[in-house]
């Protein structure tokens, strides 16, 4: 079976979708869908652009130039917004704690603030490491991706790479539109 079919079955088995169901909708019979499942048969072009439409996945995952699906990539931004969320809280914490060394200000005050965002840190904490294990057990389970040869590190290395082109794309923006 093709990396192309097996991500086909597999795209159609997370949208919880019979063969038949799939084969109706794009207007062929479920053995001729069947065979497309299993190698026996490429989609024609008109087939292979309903197939993307209904189980909402880019040709790009289907022929495996990428390796993340729509629920991965769903996850991924969850993951992402759980680290942003946790950065933020250490920031939170270093400028609190900072605020110790001045003596002016009410000590217990900010020693209560501390414990919060403390706590704040822990639960961001808590929340990213989920949302990475949540993305990584979907991931690993996508057909071919053990072919791309990553672990753990590299999605959380990818992710500042994410930071900086998001960064970069957000100030390229207004740079532009202040050049309007």
């Amino acid at each position: 079976m093709s990396l192309f079919s097996e991500r086909v079955r597999y795209a159609r088995e997370l949208k919880n979708l019979s063969q038949k169901e799939v084969a109706e909708k794009v207007s062929m019979s479920q053995q001729g869908y069947s065979n497309i499942e299993t190698g026996r048969r490429e989609p024609s072009l008109s087939t292979l652009r309903l197939l993307r439409h209904i189980l909402e996945e880019s040709l790009d995952f289907f022929i495996g130039y990428n390796i993340e699906d729509s629920r991965g990539g769903n996850l991924y931004e969850l993951y992402a917004e759980a680290r942003r969320i946790r950065i933020e809280a250490e920031e939170d914490l270093e400028y609190s704690e900072n605020m110790l060394e001045n003596p002016e200000e009410d000590v217990e005050k900010r020693m209560k603030m501390i414990r919060r965002y403390k706590d704040h840190l822990k639960e961001a904490q808590q929340k990213e490491e989920k949302a990475f294990n949540m993305f990584y057990d979907h991931i690993i389970k996508v057909p071919g991706y053990d072919e791309y040869e990553v672990d753990k590190e590299y999605w959380i290395k990818i992710y500042d790479t994410y930071q900086e082109n998001d960064n970069k794309m957000y100030h390229e923006f207004w740079e532009d539109y202040r050049s309007l």
